[in-house]
């Protein structure tokens, strides 16, 4: 029996799962109404987006017509927000605070009367909008505390902020999918995504030309960032052009990190700070090229089947150092010209082929965004502070993973520790697994937790 340790845990407190949630009824927003109506119907639709979210429930839908939308909305509830797509559908801050929060309930000590280990976290779910002019002193245009988001082709352009100009996640976890980050410019870190103590998920996205002193892309701190089929090009920084991470790995499949610059530093990957061996970036079938600097840090990342500009890679693990062959990267066309050296030179593994059945080619637009290997984990749900049914306090932690295997759990106090050998957890047949410490009296400040399956 081995065990492959498949994912890296944050903090006590910290959820990291995005299970899907049922939808129930619909509300409808239309801003070329003469005067709100009920909002249920196309027809008598609400006048504004903040009226169709208050009067929907727990899972319901708000779908918005197009129109420009001066706005900043607050979200408390899971729910979905439907724009009708970003090219037409915009929501403006006009240059004040925040374009849309959404905020979920941090999980704590509750009374003993409520049911035990049954409440949820809350899931928001944003699509189809273009979200700009958000200026503050503070975070970005899009900012989730305590919750699940997903936000889906959506253009988050033109916002500034002192950390995290496009979206910040705290204690979050993000779904990003089909995404332009873009032109956004932060003062301290993150011109387009700050994770803090969160997970983060970008596939099929843009992010391109943001700043920010650290992570002109992404800055990510405790927190494990995976980007999959994502180009990240043309971004700044004094360090990390394109990613930041401090106390935290970042996985690349199937990305293209182009162009990007740093005056210190890699313009490309720069990792300080990070836990031992098993939160080493890792990168695959990925190109990383035009940055100056490919990585720069304390540790040296595992990476294969790439095309990085350091020959020091080159002839190791499947990797190269060829130039790509961009059709048109001056215009942010990052696709490959026929005869470039990245063509059917990625993982060999059928797992990865692209989307004709070929060969992975390396970079954002090969492969299907299967991350097996390399990004597949144990998928962690969230670690909490509970009281049982007889008032005990209890640290629970929930996760979701295939029913076959077993697990083996770790934790420790602080980061730069060991990770001890852990508990076995057996599977269960239904993905979702718990274990609970029964016996707390006195909580530690953190915890990192992770979770590795048996094979």
């Amino acid at each position: 029996m081995s065990v492959r340790v498949v994912v890296l845990g944050a903090f006590l407190f910290f959820l990291v799962s995005n299970p899907s949630s049922p939808f129930g009824a619909e509300w409808f927003v239309s801003g070329s109404v003469t005067e709100s109506g009920d909002g249920k119907t196309p027809e008598t639709a609400f006048k504004t987006i903040q009226q169709g979210i208050e009067a929907a429930g727990e899972g319901e839908k708000v779908w918005v017509s197009a129109g420009h939308y001066a706005e900043k909305l607050l979200m408390r509830k899971s729910l979905s927000l439907i724009g009708s797509g970003a090219d037409v559908t915009t929501i403006d801050a006009a240059s004040g605070p925040c374009a849309v929060t959404f905020t979920g309930r941090r999980y704590e000590t509750v009374s003993p009367k409520d049911p035990p280990f049954e409440r949820e976290r809350t899931h928001f779910r944003i699509e189809g909008f273009a979200v700009t002019n958000s200026n503050t002193d503070a975070v970005g245009a899009i900012y989730c505390s305590y919750g699940s988001v997903t936000v889906k082709d959506c253009k988050i352009t033109g916002n500034s902020a002192t950390f995290g100009a496009g979206i910040f996640l705290d204690e979050s976890s993000a779904v990003i999918s089909g995404c332009e980050l873009s032109g956004n410019s932060a003062a301290e870190g993150a011109g387009a995504i700050y994770a803090w103590a969160s997970e983060v998920v970008a596939t099929n996205c843009v992010i391109s030309g943001n700043s920010a002193p650290e992570g002109g892309g992404l800055f990510c701190w405790s927190s494990e960032p995976r980007l999959v089929r994502t180009v990240v090009s043309k971004n700044a920084a004094e360090q990390g052009g394109a990613v930041f991470c401090e106390e935290g790995p970042v996985v690349l499949v199937n990305c293209t990190i182009a162009d990007n610059s740093a005056s210190e530093g890699a313009g490309g990957v720069h990792c300080q700070e990070v836990a031992p061996r098993q939160a080493l970036p890792l990168v695959m079938n990925s190109i990383v090229w035009g940055n100056g600097l490919a990585f720069s840090g304390r540790l040296r990342p595992e990476v294969s089947y790439s095309n990085i500009e350091d020959p020091s890679f080159s002839g190791l693990g499947g990797n190269i150092s060829t130039p790509p062959m961009f059709v048109d990267a001056a215009s942010g066309d990052y696709h490959l010209k026929s005869g470039s050296p990245c063509i059917d030179a990625g993982n060999p593994d059928p797992v990865y082929n692209d989307e004709d059945g070929s060969r992975c080619d390396m970079g954002a637009f090969g492969g299907t965004g299967n991350i097996e290997g390399v990004g597949e984990y144990a998928r962690m749900a969230h670690v909490t502070i509970e009281t049982d049914s007889e008032g005990r306090r209890c640290i629970v932690l929930y996760w979701l993973g295939g029913p076959s295997a077993g697990f083996i759990l770790q934790w420790k106090q602080y980061i730069h520790e060991p990770w001890p050998p852990g508990i076995s957890v057996e599977a269960d047949q239904t993905g979702l697994h718990r274990w609970v410490d029964r016996y707390v009296t006195e909580l530690p400040g953190q915890l990192f937790y992770r979770v590795g399956t048996v094979e």
